[in-house]
C-alpha cells in the first residue's frame, strides 16, 4: 500500500475549539444576501466567511451605520474586534482549500500578529503566524481630493486592508482544510491598537501552472531573473518580452515573487504574458514614486492576452490625483483579453485610454477583462476611458477601490506639461481630442465597499450596458452613477444606454464628502444633458437614502429622458439577525472560563510531551548513527522488493522492519521479497501514544510479532535503540486515521 501523508492546516494552539455560544438560527446575514444574490454578480471559487458568523472569544461584534465610523467600511456594517493578546474568532470550514484572504482594519501606523489555527475532530493540526501592518492603507477624503495626512474637516477612508496567502503552516509545508474543520484567528500581539477583522475568505488553489509550449521564461538565460530575490527585474522582464514578441512565442513568469524598481513600458502584439497563477507569481513593484511602477501598454500594442499573475506595489499615496501609477495602463489595441489577474495596491487597477497629441492617438478595442480581483486600490478599480470602446469587463470582484468601482469615461483629455527649456520652466498643452467612449460593458461582476465615489459609474459616452452585477456596502457613494460632471463628451450621441438587471445592497450615502446624500441610483448633470437612458428591472435592498437621487428634478416614473422602469425597492430588518449574532460573542461564563483552562492545561501538557517526544526522537537517532558509525551495510547484488506494493527496497533499509519472505532468480539476479512488520501490528485505543505535527505516535519492537512499548515508564535513550519509523492506517474509534509506529530494540538484547 503507498501512502502520501496528507497534510492539514493548523495556525496555532489555542482552547477555542471545545467552547461555543453558536446559537442555531434560521437565517445570518450572510446567508440573507447570498439567498438574494442567486443570479447577480461574479462566480469566483472561494467562501467568503463574514467575521459576525464566528464564535467569539474576548472579542466584541462592532456594528454601526453611522457615517464616518470604522463600521461603514465593513461587510454588513460589521467586524469582529479582537480586543487584546488571546481574543480570538473561529470559523467551521464549508468547504475544502488551500488557501486564505483576511480582510482586516487596524489605526493607521499599527502592525500587529495572528495565529490561525486548524483543529479536526478535536485535533489541533497545525500553525501558522501572520504579520500584519497596514502600510498600504489609510488616506483622508475632503471633498475633492485625498490627503495622507488627516487635515481639518477631512473624513478618513481606506481604514480596511487585505492579505491572502497559501495555506501553509510555519515548516512552509502547504495544509489542506477539510469540510468540518475549526478555524481560529487569534491574536498573539501584546499591543493596545485595536485590530479588527472584517471578514476571510477561503478557496481551493489550483497546483502552480507550469510553462506553456512555444514560450520564454524570464529566468531562462540569458534573461536570468531569479524569484524572491529581492533584485531588480526590469531588465529581464522586458528583454524576454522582446524576444518572445518577436519570436511569436508566449512570455511566461514563473513561480515566485518578481521585483521592478520601475514602471514596464511595453509594446506586445499578438502574444501571451501569463504566469504559474495569482497565487504563484507576483509581480512586486517596489518604488513609492509617482510613475514608478505598474505596466503601461504602448500604443502599438495590440491582441494581448494577459492572465495568472498577481501584481502589488509599494504606493502609498494618490499625490493629488497625480500618482501615475496604475497596475495596468495604456492603449492594447484590438481583441486583447485580460484574464484571472489580481491587482492589488495601485493608483488604479487598470486605466485603458492613449495621452498623445491628436493627430497620434491610438484607441483601444473589443478589450476584455474577466475572472479577475481588482482590490484596494486608491482610485478606480477599472476605467475606460479616452475611446476605449466595444470593450467589457465581467465576471470579477472590484473591491475596496477609493474612486469608481468601474467606469466607463468619454473623456477628451487635455494634458498640461511642464517644460524646463534653457532654464526656464514653461507650460505646453497636449489636445488629445480623443473620440467618445461607446459601447462598453459590465457584465456580471461583483462590486462592493468601494470607499469613495460609486460602484458603477457612467460618464458621458454612448451605449454602455450595465447587467447582472452584484453592488453591494458602497457607503460613502451610490451604488449606480450616471453623470455628466467632467470635461469631455456627454451623452449626445447615445441612443441607448442599458442599466438593467443589476441587484443593489446597502448602497447610497448620507454624505458624499460635500454634504449631499445620494441615493443607490445617482444622476448628475453638468457638461451637459442625460439622454435615451434606460434603468429596468434592478433590485434594490435596503437603500437607506432610496432609489434615485440627482441635482435635478427625477420623478418616480423618470423623465423624457430617462426611463425608470420596474425597479423593485426592499426593506429587510437585519437586526433580528444581528441580535442572534452578537450571542456568539457574548462574555464566557465562569463555568465556561474553567473548562478553558482546564482545556488549556492539556494542551499545555500535550505540548511538554511533544517537546519531549521530539528530543527523544533526536536523540534516538543520533545514537543510532553512533552505533553503526563505520559500517557498511552488506549486499550481494540481489534486488529486495516489498511483497505488497511490489516496490523495491533500498539495500540501506533496516531489514529488521521486515519479514523475510523468500527469493526467486529472475533473468540471473536474486530477487529477495520482503513483508513489512507493520501488518503485524494492531492498535487499540488504550495504547499511550505522542503527538508530533498533529500526528499520533506509537512505539514498538521489531520483533517477529511486534511489541507495543508504552511510554509511562520507559526510557527509550538509555534503554532502547531506535529502529526507524513508518505510517499505518488504523480504524480508530474515532474513525479512519494515519498514524506513525516508532520502532526500539532494547539495549540489552
Amino acid at each position: 500500500m503507498k501512502f502520501r501523508k496528507q497534510l492539514t492546516l493548523l495556525l496555532t494552539m489555542t482552547g477555542l475549539g471545545l467552547l461555543s455560544h453558536g446559537t442555531a438560527f434560521a437565517e445570518t446575514r450572510t446567508e440573507l444576501w447570498a439567498k438574494e444574490s442567486q443570479g447577480y454578480g461574479a462566480k469566483l471559487p472561494y467562501i467568503r466567511y463574514e467575521a459576525e458568523e464566528g464564535v467569539g472569544r474576548d472579542a466584541v461584534l462592532k456594528h454601526s451605520t453611522a457615517y464616518d465610523e470604522v463600521e461603514m467600511e465593513a461587510s454588513n456594517q460589521s467586524y469582529v474586534q479582537l480586543t487584546k493578546e488571546d481574543s480570538s474568532v473561529r470559523f467551521t470550514v464549508k468547504k475544502t482549500a488551500n488557501a486564505m484572504t483576511l480582510r482586516f482594519t487596524m489605526p493607521e501606523d499599527a502592525s500587529g500578529e495572528l495565529e490561525i489555527s486548524v483543529e479536526r475532530n478535536g485535533e489541533l493540526l497545525g500553525k501558522k503566524t501572520l504579520e500584519l501592518d497596514n502600510s498600504s492603507a489609510w488616506q483622508y477624503v475632503k471633498e475633492n481630493d485625498v490627503f495622507d495626512e488627516n487635515i481639518a474637516d477631512s473624513h478618513s477612508r481606506f481604514r480596511f486592508d487585505e492579505r491572502h496567502f497559501l495555506l501553509e503552516n510555519d515548516s512552509k509545508e502547504l495544509m489542506e482544510l477539510e469540510t468540518g474543520d475549526v478555524l481560529t484567528i487569534r491574536r498573539t500581539d501584546k499591543k493596545a491598537d485595536e485590530l479588527g477583522i472584517d471578514f476571510i475568505e477561503l478557496e481551493q488553489a489550483p497546483e502552480a501552472k507550469e510553462a506553456p509550449e512555444s514560450s520564454i521564461s524570464i529566468t531562462d538565460a540569458p534573461y536570468s531573473a531569479v524569484p524572491n530575490d529581492g533584485q531588480d527585474d526590469s531588465k529581464a522582464f522586458l528583454d524576454a518580452l522582446k524576444d518572445a514578441d518577436a519570436e511569436n512565442k508566449t512570455l511566461y513568469i514563473p513561480e515566485g515573487t518578481f521585483d521592478f524598481d520601475q514602471k514596464l513600458v511595453l509594446s506586445a502584439t499578438d502574444m501571451r504574458i501569463t504566469g504559474a497563477g495569482i497565487w504563484y507569481t507576483r509581480l512586486h513593484f517596489t518604488s513609492e514614486e509617482q510613475a514608478g511602477g505598474g505596466i503601461e501598454f504602448l500604443d502599438s500594442s495590440s491582441n494581448v492576452e494577459m492572465d495568472n499573475l498577481y501584481m502589488d506595489s509599494e504606493l502609498k499615496s494618490r499625490f493629488h490625483q497625480e500618482a501615475n501609477y496604475k497596475g495596468i495602463a495604456g492603449v492594447l489595441g484590438e481583441n486583447s483579453k485580460l484574464h484571472d489577474l489580481w491587482l492589488e495596491h495601485f493608483e488604479c487597477g487598470i486605466w485603458v485610454g492613449d495621452y498623445v497629441e491628436a493627430d497620434k492617438m491610438k484607441y483601444t478595442d473589443k478589450l476584455t477583462v474577466s475572472n479577475s480581483r481588482i482590490r484596494n486600490n486608491f482610485a478606480d478599480g477599472v476605467n475606460f476611458a479616452q475611446g476605449t470602446k466595444n470593450s467589457k469587463v465581467q465576471n470579477s470582484n472590484i473591491r475596496g477601490n477609493g474612486d469608481d468601482g468601474l467606469a466607463t469615461f468619454a473623456s477628451k483629455a487635455v494634458l498640461e506639461i511642464k517644460e524646463n527649456v534653457n532654464g526656464v520652466e514653461q507650460v505646453r498643452y497636449i489636445h488629445t481630442e480623443s473620440k467618445p467612449a461607446e459601447n462598453n460593458a459590465f457584465l456580471n461582476n461583483t462590486v462592493e465597499l468601494t470607499w469613495r465615489a460609486s460602484g458603477i459609474a457612467l460618464h458621458g459616452g454612448a451605449n454602455h450596458r450595465i447587467e447582472g452585477n452584484l453592488v453591494k456596502d458602497i457607503t460613502s457613494g451610490p451604488g449606480l452613477r450616471v453623470s455628466t460632471v467632467f470635461p469631455g463628451y456627454n451623452f449626445d450621441d447615445n441612443q441607448n444606454i442599458s442599466i438593467k438587471r443589476n441587484l443593489l445592497i446597502q448602497t447610497g450615502t448620507d454624505n458624499d464628502f460635500y454634504g449631499n446624500a445620494l441615493a443607490s441610483i445617482h444622476f448628475e448633470k453638468l457638461y451637459g444633458d442625460m439622454k435615451k437612458i434606460t434603468v429596468a428591472d434592478n433590485r434594490l435592498i435596503n437603500s437607506p437614502h432610496g432609489k434615485y437621487s440627482g441635482n435635478f428634478y427625477i420623478p418616480e416614473e423618470g423623465t423624457t429622458e430617462i426611463t425608470l422602469r420596474n425597479n423593485e425597492e426592499k426593506s429587510i430588518d437585519v437586526e433580528p439577525m444581528l441580535a442572534e449574532e452578537e450571542k456568539n460573542f457574548a462574555p464566557l461564563s465562569e463555568e465556561e472560563k474553567l473548562a478553558e483552562e482546564q482545556k488549556k492545561a492539556e494542551e499545555l501538557k500535550k505540548a511538554e510531551e511533544l517537546k519531549k517526544a521530539e528530543e527523544l526522537k533526536k536523540a534516538a537517532v543520533q545514537a543510532e548513527q553512533a552505533k553503526h558509525e563505520g559500517e557498511q551495510p552488506d549486499y550481494d547484488g540481489a534486488l529486495n522488493i516489498e511483497l505488497h506494493d511490489q516496490e523495491e527496497i533500498p539495500v540501506t533499509a533496516n531489514f529488521k522492519l521486515y519479514w523475510f519472505s523468500g527469493e526467486t532468480e529472475e533473468n540471473g539476479r536474486t530477487v529477495r521479497y520482503w513483508v513489512k512488520k507493520l501488518e503485524g501490528i494492531h492498535l487499540d485505543e488504550s495504547m499511550e501514544y505522542s503527538f508530533e505535527d498533529g500526528t499520533k505516535v506509537f512505539n514498538f519492537t521489531p520483533d517477529d510479532i511486534p511489541e507495543y512499548i508504552p511510554i509511562s515508564g520507559t526510557a527509550f535513550v538509555e534503554d532502547y535503540y531506535y529502529e526507524g519509523e513508518d505510517w499505518i492506517r488504523w480504524e480508530s474509534p474515532e474513525g479512519l486515521q494515519y498514524v506513525k509506529i516508532r520502532y526500539w530494540s532494547p539495549k540489552e538484547a
